[in-house]
């Protein structure tokens, strides 16, 4: 295992351009950490995590930029509540991320892993995986719950106080049918935090007749916010084109760009009422970075959990999902946006293990696999049809999103 280390004065610096690598022959470019994870789209990469001997801290897992020769552009958090990446090139320095994750759970990120991105393999054999050493002392950070909202979930948490009626109209209505494991209930934001936009999303699943149980075996969900822009642009990614000509930077377009965000889920822990996180490491959530085949007019900002069972209800008897994604600004100010939570297969990363989530799920669909899924794969928070714009927008779309979603 060879790894290399960031000089301190270089840990905030801006990465530096693409670097070649000779592997099995030929030439392949090691992108930056900034530009790797475009590529993500035409499946050249896989996300490989490569796990640290103990947990540190962020500033001292963030002097390891190369593992093996390939540029680490991502590391992983996993504190025993909260679980995430932090990404480089996304508009935070490593010193600004653990302060932003230290004024919203009380503690500092705990990482676990670093990640590269590395030529598609085909075996495991052709993945290394062989822990890293890290000469820093091991962290242990646990949060220190509070049942304070944070600052940009204060109004979210208003609207949901003065919005009471809906909700318990809500937990009175049965699942519309094939819905019976979508959340009927989401509360999303989306703000403009000057270098970079800020995604919240909270989820509940009131139950008694709609639980994430209710998800047939071998499937996850994804939870996102798509993002577009108003330039011109055609076709599928990664063949995207405008005025006749290749437009190689269509994800930089759409206001908030769809790779390097650095993101954490958590959701409510059985006997407790307030938002007090739970071991999400259970979960198997994942960004979904590889968006082959997506329209090039868009970018969608989705995390995923590949099991989403082990959510854990509360006494309430309510379960409860909150994610935070930090994103990078795209060269748009505003833009229309949709949304939807969506059931997603689990079949490939069963039959491939080795294989990174944000590759493998929803690889497999209801055509791979006919009757394996629910009857409905996708439940909307927002459609795209409406119209809205963001940034600066937090809405709340109630009922299974048989209702219209209120803005506020």
């Amino acid at each position: 295992m060879h790894i290399k280390l960031r000089h301190p004065a270089l840990v905030t610096a801006t990465l530096i351009a693409v670097t070649a690598s000779l592997l099995a022959g030929s030439v392949v470019l090691t992108p930056s950490a900034t530009e790797a994870s475009q590529l993500n789209s035409s499946a050249q990469y896989m996300r490989i995590e490569t796990p640290f001997e103990h947990p540190v801290d962020l500033l001292d897992a963030a002097q390891i930029t190369e593992v093996d020769g390939f540029e680490v552009v991502a590391y992983r958090i996993e504190n025993s509540e909260v679980a995430g990446e932090y990404s480089l090139g996304g508009g935070q320095t490593p010193a600004e991320y653990r302060s932003y994750f230290s004024d919203r759970f009380g503690t500092v990120p705990e990482i676990v892993a670093a990640i590269t991105l590395q030529p598609s393999a085909t075996t495991e054999q052709d993945i290394s995986r062989t822990p890293v050493e890290v000469a820093a002392p091991e962290l242990d950070a646990p949060l220190v719950p509070s049942d304070a909202p944070a600052v940009q979930d204060q109004t979210a948490a208003a609207a949901r106080a003065s919005d009471s009626e809906a909700a318990e109209r809500s937990a009175l209505i049965a699942p519309p049918a094939g819905l019976a494991w979508a959340p009927d209930t989401a509360d999303l934001q989306i703000w403009d935090n000057g270098s970079t936009i800020y995604f919240g999303h909270y989820y509940q699943w009131t139950g008694p007749d709609g639980y994430p149980y209710d998800l047939p075996d071998h499937w996850g969900m994804e939870f996102g916010i798509d993002v577009y822009t108003d330039d011109p642009i055609l076709g599928t990614r990664p063949f995207c084109s405008m005025g006749g000509s290749d437009a190689q930077d269509y994800k930089h377009r759409p206001f908030a760009k769809n790779f390097g965000y650095s993101w954490v889920v958590y959701s409510s822990k059985i006997g407790s009422q307030s938002m007090s996180p739970i071991n999400n490491a259970l979960l198997g959530a994942y960004a979904d970075y590889n968006d082959a085949e997506d329209a090039c007019n868009r970018n969608s900002i989705t995390i995923g959990l590949a099991n989403p069972w082990d959510l854990e209800y509360d006494t309430s008897g309510a379960v409860r999902l909150s994610i935070d994604i930090v994103a990078p600004q795209g060269l748009d100010t505003k833009g229309f946006i949709g949304g939807a939570v969506q059931a997603v297969s689990r079949g490939m990363c069963e039959d491939y293990s080795w294989m990174s989530l944000t590759d493998c799920m929803g690889v497999y669909d209801e055509a791979t696999n006919p009757g394996t899924g629910p009857s409905k794969l996708s439940r909307a928070t927002l459609s795209a049809a409406r119209y809205w714009k963001g940034p600066d927008l937090a809405w709340v779309s109630n009922d299974y999103g048989t209702v219209p979603p209120l803005a506020y």
